[in-house]
């Protein structure tokens, strides 16, 4: 339910009150277009938050996501890089997670997008409620 969730992010980013949940949020945006394959919309976050002095629980998050985007449109080298200081900057702040996961995606990095079959999800009334009210909100707050 992707598309719930970029609803969600994109409100978030445009008008969450905490600076730290506004780069969160934008942080899981530039993951969603890259496993939607949204190469530009991908690029687009990814250069929106390269400059940004982002803590290093965030930066790390950053770069790893960056790493494993630049991994699905066949970067696989400057992927490698990015994941590598993703990596190195986990090791430093004893951020465990981050560096597994590092390490697992130069272990066995992510393969270039290929259009993936879509098989069809049975989805709540609940859920399917849920995700028309965030697609609303995020059309009237105009983002």
């Amino acid at each position: 339910i992707r598309s719930a969730a970029r609803d969600a992010y994109m409100l978030v980013a445009a008008m969450g009150q905490e600076q730290y949940t506004r780069w969160v949020a934008t942080i899981n945006l530039m993951e969603l277009a890259s496993l939607d394959g949204a190469e530009t919309v991908f690029h687009s976050y990814r250069s929106e938050l390269e400059s940004v002095p982002l803590p290093p629980p965030l930066r790390a998050g950053f770069l790893l996501m960056a790493g494993r985007g630049l991994h699905y449109f066949g970067s696989a080298e400057q992927g490698n890089t990015l994941l590598r200081e993703a990596r190195g900057l986990s090791e430093l702040n004893a951020l465990n997670d981050m560096y597994f996961q590092s390490e697992a995606s130069l272990a066995n990095p992510p393969k270039p997008h290929v259009e993936p079959a879509v098989e069809p999800v049975m989805i709540s009334e609940n859920l399917q409620q849920i995700a028309r009210s965030l697609r609303h909100q995020r059309e009237k707050a105009g983002v």
